[in-house]
């Protein structure tokens, strides 16, 4: 699709321009504001498994981006555990929130052993990185409930947390939940 916009698009004599933000806003996978060959060698760059950023739209609709390819040393507050083990990636689980209910280590082997990323509520740029800096977390997958969700991805893109930690944000719960599940299939799982 990438080669044929830009195909179509850099044609002068075509006369139908293909309205790429509208039709495939994806198709600018390296989010700079055009379609090109950039695009196409960013794609071919995470089809041959090498490292990029790879933006995509999250839950709210806000373009957002993970570190690819996604590490697999995870931080999760506790609603995503269940999304994990759908998708056979419960080993990557790393830390947890301290909200984890602790009934759910007879349903999530360990997990009342892992170290704390803080409340769902109340995730910390500082905290998150501690958990970074000593190994523990590689990527962080937030619900969409959570009232920190909106805020947390704009504080360590700023602070650059963002270019370390893969922040996630999925629905877990609700008429959208098989959205998580495929989106996480498709950043965390074999693909």
């Amino acid at each position: 699709v990438i080669k044929h916009i830009i195909a179509v698009n850099g044609d002068s004599d075509a006369t139908n321009d293909i309205d790429w933000e509208k039709e495939y806003p994806l198709a600018d996978a390296n989010y700079d504001g055009t379609v090109d060959q950039k695009d196409a060698d960013t794609v071919q760059t995470f089809l041959d498994k090498g490292s990029s950023r790879m933006y995509y739209q999250n839950f709210y609709g806000n373009v957002t981006y993970v570190n690819y390819p996604i590490g697999q040393k995870v931080g999760s507050e506790y609603l995503n555990l269940t999304l994990l083990s759908a998708i056979g990636c419960y080993d990557m689980l790393k830390a947890v929130d301290a909200t984890t209910p602790g009934m759910y280590a007879n349903l999530y082997p360990g997990v009342d052993e892992m170290p704390i990323l803080g409340t769902w509520h109340e995730l910390t740029i500082e905290g998150i990185n501690a958990l970074y800096m000593d190994g523990t977390i590689d990527t962080l997958l937030q619900w969409t409930g959570g009232q920190n969700t909106d805020y947390i991805w704009d504080k360590a893109e700023r602070s650059g947390l963002a270019d370390k930690v893969s922040i996630v944000i999925v629905p877990c719960q609700g008429p959208r939940v098989i959205e998580g599940v495929l989106e996480l299939a498709c950043m965390l799982g074999d693909q």
